[in-house]
């Protein structure tokens, strides 16, 4: 897109650059249409990065829905066996502790 602006730049101050020369456009004439030109132009290649992150986000979205959408292989047991631990254990200052049914205090 910018190789597309500049080109086009390169054209206005060729064309116009005769027309300076012969007189029948002054420099700043030349200047403020070079300007022009370089806004219309900005403004088209923002509008093509709207249209550009738009796509991208169309299909980002469609692939969080295929993975928010996607079946889950791992299923939960319908009456788990749990047993509650409390239990100690010391590694250079460091503690792990577990809950035990019959709330006792248990070296690991």
């Amino acid at each position: 897109m910018q190789l597309t602006i500049y080109a086009v730049t390169i054209a206005v101050m060729w064309f116009g650059g005769g027309l300076v020369i012969s007189g029948t456009m002054t420099t700043g004439d030349l200047i403020s249409f070079i300007s022009y030109i370089t806004q219309i132009l900005m403004s088209l290649m923002m509008i093509s990065f709207v249209f550009v992150m738009l796509t991208m986000t169309k299909a980002s979205m469609d692939r969080i829905f295929e993975v928010l959408d996607t079946n889950i292989d791992v299923e939960e047991p319908e009456h788990p066996n749990l047993q509650l631990t409390k239990c100690m254990a010391k590694w250079n200052s460091t503690m792990f502790i577990s809950l035990m049914e019959n709330n006792k205090t248990k070296k690991c």
